[in-house]
């Protein structure tokens, strides 16, 4: 079994007369063939077979339904078919004695004849009625089947000449073969794009911006730690850390900058319960440090460990 696609979806032209008359002798050693038709374009394959193919009058694109009309075993247990072409066979006019096999409203789709003592070929005016996208749509999959137990011997012979087997490859050939032509000339306008501008100046050379010399954050906190210790302002350092963590604690839970202590601890209940006892235990002791007066340097060093460690406990 030889199955024929259009030239249309292989290499784009149309087969010669010694192709067409290597069919023909395919045919008359007792082998089968499937001829697809479907493209506006008429094929010389059929022509030279003597199959004729008239337009349908459908719109592009328009499917409509067939349905057998004569008993075959091609078309066992099939029902009805997806047609989705613009041409039909016309079948008076042609020079094989060919039967209809299933017809719709416009005519017939698929027909057998006998090419020679044996050969059969069958035609459909459906290129597309095999293809993998629509083998799901009404009873093409049986067709493809009962294609295949059709095959003299079992054998089904696939014409690979149209992909590129057989001919010596290159790469040349095959960037320039579809759809990888259209990114290979892509590509070499941008090549030649990326050439043209980097030979030529396009203005002035700009010069390089000043480094900016940028201050070590850590320096910062440095210089006001050592001034708040020269200072004395132990007092002023732990409410500062304080107000700090509780801004920080309040963004992270979602509530205001300006929330107080019982209103952070019941957001943090709602997200965090197992840390509401160790907040409160950490923020009474830091705001009872505060309210003792200035403390001293342990104290401070010790309360704003603590606060610290609860701020990495509740935002990490």
């Amino acid at each position: 079994m030889l199955v024929l696609a259009p030239p249309s979806l292989t290499s784009g032209e149309p087969r010669s007369e010694t192709e067409c008359e290597a069919i023909r002798e395919w045919l008359g050693r007792g082998n089968a063939a499937l001829l697809l038709l479907g493209d506006p374009v008429p094929d010389s394959t059929a022509e030279y077979l003597g199959v004729e193919e008239r337009e349908s009058g459908g719109r592009p694109g328009e499917t409509t339904v067939a349905r057998p009309t004569e008993p075959a075993a091609l078309l066992s247990q099939v029902e009805r078919l997806a047609v989705r072409s613009e041409v039909r066979l016309d079948l008076p006019r042609s020079s094989l004695a060919m039967i209809p096999l299933a017809s719709d409203e416009r005519g017939t789709v698929l027909a057998v004849g006998r090419v020679g003592a044996k050969g059969m070929l069958y035609v459909c005016s459906d290129a597309g009625v095999l293809c993998n996208e629509r083998l799901d749509q009404a009873d093409a999959a049986v067709l493809a089947v009962n294609l295949g137990a059709l095959a003299p011997g079992g054998r089904i012979l696939f014409d690979e000449l149209h992909q590129g087997f057989g001919e010596r490859p290159s790469l040349a050939g095959y960037l320039w073969q579809r759809p990888r032509r259209y990114a290979t000339l892509q590509l070499l306008v941008v090549l030649v794009l990326f050439m043209f501008s980097a030979a030529q100046r396009f203005g002035r050379v700009v010069p390089e911006p000043e480094k900016v010399r940028r201050r070590d954050p850590g320096e910062y906190v440095r210089s006001m730690a050592s001034l708040y210790q020269e200072a004395g302002a132990r007092h002023e350092a732990l409410r500062l850390i304080y107000q700090e963590v509780l801004r920080a604690l309040s963004l992270a839970l979602g509530l205001p900058r300006a929330a107080d202590r019982e209103r952070l601890l019941e957001a943090l209940a709602a997200l965090r319960p197992r840390l509401v006892a160790e907040a409160r235990q950490v923020l009474m002791r830091a705001e009872h440090a505060l309210a003792a007066g200035p403390p001293d340097e342990q104290t401070l060093q010790a309360t704003a460990a603590e606060l610290v460690r609860l701020r990495r406990k509740i935002i990490a």
